[in-house]
């Protein structure tokens, strides 16, 4: 089995093989906040204090995970701070899963989480991941999540005793590497900082490169495919020559959220639409 994640077919075997991994991803937003570059990115997430020490301490105490980074537009920076904090974590490649997706590749990775169960913590949107790869989803409200950490933290515990998941995918802004770092020692399944990767999925550009017409063709196609594929069996790619066809309906999105989504709780939704907030109160 490969002992490193550079590209998504990496990704894929390691999900089939069974074996429990981890990774969280290190961007512009998360390097900004360490280095003192931003207060807040333009998706929504406040760089509060206690957040930028929380992201911060996650390298600072790694742990035995992978880290995957792209310090652009500070990476010489980003090097010089490594150094002089010794830092030391099994580092890999930032872009594989974006490049994948530009790429029209992702089917295939997809597929493999499609064949486990998994859970989806992240925005309401992500709830349509129970259609797509049939992922029971902890509901966060907002990407400026990080005030309710401790409640999102025992919802996704609660959750993987509710439904056993072998994968979780998380989608929390900022606090996503935080919860990988809390949440690796306390539940036995992978877990996968996914950014906005499943956004236009659900039905969400949120980023540029979601508003193309080669993407959106891909994304048509992919969730055709992952459609026709009952059992999540055989990999496919999506081949690159685009087929004519209507753009599936997309929502635009405004990132500014409001400052109350700091402390809202995470709710757990199951595949019968019922959730569970902290207490185990259903709803």
């Amino acid at each position: 089995m490969t002992t490193r994640l550079n590209t998504i077919d990496d990704y894929a075997r390691r999900i089939e093989s069974g074996n429990r991994f981890a990774v969280a991803r290190y961007g512009d937003g998360e390097w900004g906040a360490i280095l003192g570059k931003i207060d807040r990115t333009c998706y929504g997430d406040v760089v509060t204090p206690e957040l930028r020490d929380a992201i911060t301490n996650t390298l600072l105490s790694p742990k035995s995970y992978f880290y995957a980074s792209l310090g652009e537009p500070w990476t010489a920076e980003v090097n010089e701070w490594c150094q002089r904090q010794q830092i030391k974590c099994n580092w890999v490649k930032k872009q594989v899963l974006e490049q994948a997706s530009r790429d029209g590749r992702l089917l295939g990775f997809l597929q493999s989480i499609k064949s486990r169960r998994s859970l989806a913590v992240g925005l309401p949107r992500l709830s349509k991941l129970q259609e797509i790869l049939g992922s029971e989803h902890v509901e966060v409200i907002g990407p400026n999540c990080f005030g309710g950490l401790e409640h999102i933290v025992w919802n996704v515990r609660e959750a993987v005793r509710l439904f056993k998941p072998e994968v979780i995918l998380i989608a929390c802004g900022l606090t996503s590497v935080v919860l990988v770092h809390e949440l690796f020692d306390q539940v036995d399944a992978t877990l996968i900082d996914v950014g906005a990767l499943f956004d236009p999925f659900c039905g969400v550009e949120s980023r540029r490169g979601h508003k193309s017409t080669e993407h959106r063709e891909f994304v048509r196609k992919t969730l055709e495919a992952l459609a026709d594929d009952k059992d999540g069996g055989c990999r496919q790619q999506i081949p690159q020559t685009l087929e004519s066809g209507i753009d599936p309906v997309l929502q635009s999105v405004d990132a500014d959220v409001s400052q109350a989504a700091q402390t809202s709780p995470a709710t757990i939704l199951g595949s019968d639409g019922s959730g569970t907030t902290e207490g185990g109160t259903r709803t």
